[in-house]
């Protein structure tokens, strides 16, 4: 059994995670028509997070628009947000996002040159100090009970989205 809700979201969430990874992991991110599909799903799945009360979000947002304007592309709808949801589920998948964007920002070096003008999402840092901060804060969280179970419920439906939407994009990629 997990120590807390930190550890029970990493094991619990594992394999959404890597699903979602799955769903990418064909792109080079060094083409453009390739680094749209990603910017796409990236874009349906946070605008489904938009009023979520995740300020930088919203900057992370102007940041797809940008780099999806320089490939020519539009912003998509949003997915419909998932309907088990939790504050936590969402700054979760967000900062965690940030540090996935590290590791795709590494992929997309050397990109063509469309590719290369839409960077901004990519090397778009979370905000100082947040991971650590929500990191310290389900670490002090039990990992079972009613809240534990809705905030881990709503992290595998979010991946889910991210899954959907990556998936959405990359078959019209």
């Amino acid at each position: 059994m997990a120590e807390s809700l930190r550890a029970r979201l990493r094991v619990e969430t594992r394999a959404a995670h890597d699903a979602v990874d799955a769903a990418v992991a064909d792109l080079d991110l060094r083409r453009a028509d390739d680094l749209r599909a990603m910017l796409r799903g990236q874009a349906a799945a946070f605008g489904a997070m938009g009023g979520a009360g995740l300020g930088d979000l919203d900057e992370g947002l102007r940041d797809l628009r940008a780099d999806l304007a320089a490939l020519g592309a539009e912003m998509p709808a949003p997915m419909a947000p998932p309907a088990v949801d939790h504050p936590l589920a969402r700054r979760y998948l967000w900062l965690g996002s940030r540090l996935g964007a590290r590791m795709m920002a590494k992929a997309h070096r050397g990109a063509d040159p469309r590719a290369a003008r839409a960077g901004r999402w990519l090397a778009r840092p979370a905000p100082q100090g947040a991971w650590p901060a929500l990191v310290e804060d389900l670490s002090a969280r039990p990992a079972t009970g009613a809240e534990a179970d809705r905030i881990v419920a709503a992290a595998l439906a979010w991946f889910a989205l991210f899954e959907a939407a990556a998936l959405r994009e990359v078959a019209h990629a």
